[in-house]
């Protein structure tokens, strides 16, 4: 018997929504993002059925200790894009949107794509690698707007820099 576990983070709470193969809702919860909520949600998925497949929304920096303790206990945990969980939700036609619905929706989406998403699963070094990767492209933004701002204050402030920098770069190439 096979259980799917939609997970809805945001950064104090998420909400958590299991259903069966055939779509019935087994449970609900909402807990807190910390070790209790964990716990309070692995003691729901323990006396559960025996197959069972987790899906997160990947929320910026959130999911991560979630996900973190999840696979730490060994339950198989796939991050799903939220685009494909918003489109997902468009074709269910549905209107309402709370975070209750969404784990549930996710839920679904896990059971309706089930194949597809087992062979995606990751690891926690990759997900951690890609996090990092993306930090340091935000990083990487920043310092370049930051570079383009000084160069921009310093050309209203020392307009005489410009020819500066023109010497400067003659003298050491």
């Amino acid at each position: 018997m096979a259980l799917f576990v939609g997970i809805d983070v945001s950064k104090d709470k998420f909400d958590a929504c299991g259903i069966g193969g055939e779509g019935e809702k087994v449970f609900s919860l909402t807990a807190s993002m910390d070790r209790k909520g964990f716990e309070k949600l692995v003691f729901h998925l323990k006396r559960k059925r025996s197959s069972l497949l987790l899906g997160l929304e990947s929320t910026a920096c959130y999911h991560i200790a979630l996900f973190s303790y999840l696979t730490a206990q060994g339950y198989r945990v796939v991050i799903i894009n939220p685009l494909l969980i918003a489109n997902y939700a468009k074709l269910q036609l549905r209107k309402t949107k709370t975070d209750k619905k969404d784990a549930h929706t996710i839920a679904e989406f896990l059971m309706q794509k089930k194949q597809t998403l087992e062979k995606q699963t990751v690891s926690t070094d990759l997900m951690e690698l890609r996090d990092l990767a993306r930090r340091r492209e935000r990083l990487t933004d920043q310092v370049t707007k930051l570079k383009g701002n000084m160069k921009r204050i310093l050309s209203v402030t020392f307009p005489e820099a410009r020819t500066l920098d023109r010497r400067l770069c003659q003298v050491y190439p």
